[in-house]
């Protein structure tokens, strides 16, 4: 008999559905890669190719038998391009809510952009605030944040719309020195110190390429957008910019790869935003051709598909505990159980607290100093750091510090310690003492005594003191 078989096309991404094959006559049975039954799946079968899919027929009646054989190569577009007229993808308002939740006190949007307008590349926003990682103001490519002077945000290096692939990046972590800060391929651009306040509770509007898929819409291509909820340093931005992360990772909330349908080619119905983060906030396509150049997956992208990360990028962490209880960097809050507050010291008396340094990072952490700053620094002294510095992964060290009550009053300094953390490298908190003056009292003077008596001696506390008044000597 002649045999034949439809559905595979010639070329298909890994990432995208798997397809129903349909061989004629009817009751014959599929072979290759990727195979199972008449299913093709295009992620079993990998990238490559050419890959020879078979369909081999046995009539039933004459056990004559015939085969039909077709190719495919599975290669898939890299990055996907919004044409500025009314292309979206649309993210999970749940991916919104996430990111914005109370909880969080920092947050990181990075992706690759080519194209003339990188206004809108990635936005939420809805009644209640906005965070903006790409918007044209006044010629100015900009990030904003209603929550830390709204419209009024930080910049972005314009070179970002000529027209080339560029890496763009904005990391906010709340109430921090230069916590606000744009790198643009993967050097630092321009910083501020963030507000304190939180991040805006928003609840939609997660988009890319436009403002809640009605306007304001972008011109120019993404690739690997991710979205993090915590302030990422320069150096895991470096590190990872030009390749993918395959997967789940600390505080990566979505990881979007762009890798799927054909380059260039007719997608019609791939239409999903695959996230690559486990976290399944995946974005649905408004608006694209799907065909041809524009308004459509394309390749190549600004990363290569199929490079990957090499793991978790080994890093330092600081982190300061006083009587068992971590302290914040920048703690302001001062607190007699975890040994911020030195409580009441007797002025000529000394007060000694120990505080300890952990590195719960995977890589050394250098103490550069532990010094004191503030108004009443010359009144507290710093211990040695025992063992001495680096602190290697997954251990610790201790240092003291001593208040020497040398005047009275409520006395006030800031720990300052130097490190190799990329996002903590100043780390400080408030400490606090107060100095008063020692009780007093002496015996040996009765209510009432004959002017004829023997004289008394009199013995003060603490002794040392000087004794004054009639019949005193």
């Amino acid at each position: 008999p002649i045999v034949s078989f439809s559905g595979l096309p010639s070329v298909y991404c890994a990432n995208d559905p798997a397809l129903t094959l349909t061989g004629s006559p009817a009751g014959g049975t599929f072979s290759g890669p990727g195979i199972t039954g008449n299913t093709f799946n295009p992620a079993v079968a990998g990238t490559g190719g050419l890959y020879i899919i078979t369909y081999t027929y046995t009539d039933p009646v004459t056990g004559c038998s015939n085969t039909s054989t077709n190719s495919i190569t599975i290669s898939c577009a890299e990055a996907l391009v919004f044409d500025g007229v009314n292309d979206n993808v649309a993210l999970p308002n749940s991916l919104a809510v996430t990111a914005t939740d109370p909880t969080n006190t920092a947050i990181t949007i990075e992706y690759w952009f080519k194209g003339s307008n990188v206004h809108s590349a990635v936005r939420l926003q809805d009644d209640n605030g906005y965070i903006v990682a790409g918007r044209s103001s006044l010629g100015q490519p900009i990030h904003i944040i209603s929550t830390d002077n709204g419209i009024n945000g930080i910049g972005i290096n314009p070179i970002v719309n000529n027209g080339n692939w560029h890496h763009v990046a904005m990391t906010w972590e709340k109430n921090t020195i230069n916590g606000f800060k744009s790198y643009v391929d993967g050097q630092l651009y321009t910083q501020r110190n963030s507000a304190n306040a939180n991040l805006p509770l928003i609840s939609s509007g997660a988009n890319l390429g436009s403002y809640r898929s009605v306007g304001e819409f972008m011109n120019g291509q993404l690739d690997e957008v991710r979205i993090w909820n915590r302030a990422l340093c320069q150096e895991e931005i470096q590190s990872r910019m030009n390749c993918e992360i395959p997967g789940a990772e600390a505080g990566l909330l979505a990881n979007y790869h762009f890798n799927h349908g054909v380059a260039g080619s007719i997608n019609a119905g791939i239409n999903s935003l695959s996230d690559a983060s486990t976290n399944n906030y995946n974005g649905t396509l408004n608006n694209f051709a799907l065909s041809g150049t524009v308004s459509n997956w394309v390749a190549p992208g600004a990363v290569v598909s199929g490079v990957s990360c090499s793991g978790i990028i080994a890093a330092q962490e600081i982190n300061v505990q006083g009587n068992g209880l971590t302290i914040a960097d920048n703690n302001t809050f001062i607190n007699i159980i975890d040994y911020t507050d030195f409580g009441t010291v007797i002025a000529g008396g000394t007060r000694t607290r120990t505080f300890i340094i952990q590195n719960t990072g995977t890589a050394s952490l250098a103490i550069s100093g532990i010094t004191m700053a503030g108004i009443n620094q010359s009144m507290f002294t710093v211990g040695s750091l025992t063992p001495a510095s680096p602190i290697a992964a997954g251990n610790s060290a201790t240092f003291t510090v001593t208040f020497s009550a040398t005047s009275t009053g409520v006395k006030t300094a800031t720990v300052v310690i130097g490190n190799n953390d990329c996002n903590e490298s100043v780390y400080d908190f408030a400490v606090e003492a107060l100095s008063e003056c020692p009780a007093v009292s002496f015996t040996g003077l009765a209510v009432t005594y004959c002017s004829n008596a023997p004289s008394v001696t009199l013995t003060g506390n603490p002794i040392g003191g000087t004794f004054s008044g009639p019949g005193i000597t």
